[in-house]
């Protein structure tokens, strides 16, 4: 069996804490966020103005985005403020 070494001072007890990572593909964030454009730049042409000209919620625009980005209640808490996560 082999022996499990930690720097000093550091044991099974004692251990920092680690911080987990999520793997997210980032062919797929592209895709997500192109939809997203791709249904603003619709909206523009029906209201028959420009996209930069084009008044809407930025709250809405970012639920979008944590769509994509596929982020849990804490993060999107943290992204869009209590009021918004419901």
């Amino acid at each position: 069996m082999a022996t499990i070494q930690f720097n000093p001072g550091l044991s099974w007890d004692n251990l920092p804490p680690s911080k987990v990572r999520r793997v997210i593909d980032l062919a797929e964030v592209v895709k997500g966020l192109k939809r997203i454009a791709s249904d603003w730049q619709e909206v523009s042409r029906e209201e028959g103005i420009p996209l930069v000209q084009l008044q809407a919620s930025v709250g809405l625009l970012l639920e979008d985005i944590c769509d994509v980005l596929q982020l849990d209640q804490a993060d999107r808490a943290a992204v869009l403020g209590n009021n918004l996560v419901q």
